[in-house]
């Protein structure tokens, strides 16, 4: 089935955000602090990975090798990113250990139990589920220690982001192996809601990377 030309541009635009967010981290590193840098690797990571699906979606009409190699990257980094949004040390130390545990048995599961030209089984929903607990576990405690003004705590803003993106990714591969052969058009439409809330979480984590660092006096205490 030939994939439509507004599925495409939602695509680039999602890339051009994650881009986006790369280069201003690249430009602003000396003054980033630790969350910012986090957030904006994440952000050049999945944009770099974006392009190798894109790349291989034109040349192989297959996006999946591509995509399958991201959940483990993308889930050590998106945890080691709500480590310091959540701000504390010792729950600093929980979330890298974790984020890297969890990235270990995410990769042992695609390399074991999964095929790397087919939709992921295993570790795109556990990539999914382990960030958005840990979104959902900064949401809570960014809520009790920014009690002013959460618009304008970068933690909370990025937790916020990280769980519109792992909600919005959560049942992705399994509504693609369910409905691909019989319903494509329809997995397309799904895609496309995905890759809208996605474009919308990436956009609230690079105004994460802009807003004023008065504004911001609550993000790391």
């Amino acid at each position: 089935m030939k994939v439509p030309s507004w599925f495409w541009l939602l695509t680039y635009a999602m890339l051009a955000v994650e881009m986006a967010g790369g280069i201003l981290t690249i430009l602003g590193w000396r003054t980033f602090n630790r969350l910012q840098r986090t957030v904006g690797v994440w952000l050049g990571v999945s944009g770099l990975f974006t392009i190798a699906s894109i790349l291989t979606a034109r040349l192989l009409h297959n996006s999946q090798p591509a995509s399958n190699l991201s959940h483990a990257a993308s889930l050590a980094i998106g945890l080691m990113a709500l480590s310091e949004a959540y701000g504390a040390r010792r729950a600093r130390f929980l979330f890298i250990t974790a984020g890297i545990s969890i990235a270990v048995l995410s990769a042992v599961l695609l390399v074991t139990a999964e095929r790397l030209d087919e939709y992921s089984k295993y570790s795109a929903p556990v990539e999914a589920m382990a960030l958005a607990a840990g979104a959902g576990i900064t949401i809570v405690h960014r809520s009790t220690a920014a009690r002013r003004d959460l618009r304008g705590d970068r933690g909370f803003l990025t937790a916020i982001a990280f769980f519109l993106y792992s909600m919005a990714s959560a049942f992705l591969t399994t509504v693609a192996q369910l409905w691909m052969r019989e319903y494509p058009r329809s997995v397309l439409t799904y895609y496309g809601v995905r890759h809208t809330i996605v474009i919308g979480a990436f956009l609230v984590m690079v105004m994460t990377l802009k807003r004023p660092a008065a504004l911001l006096r609550l993000s790391n205490s």
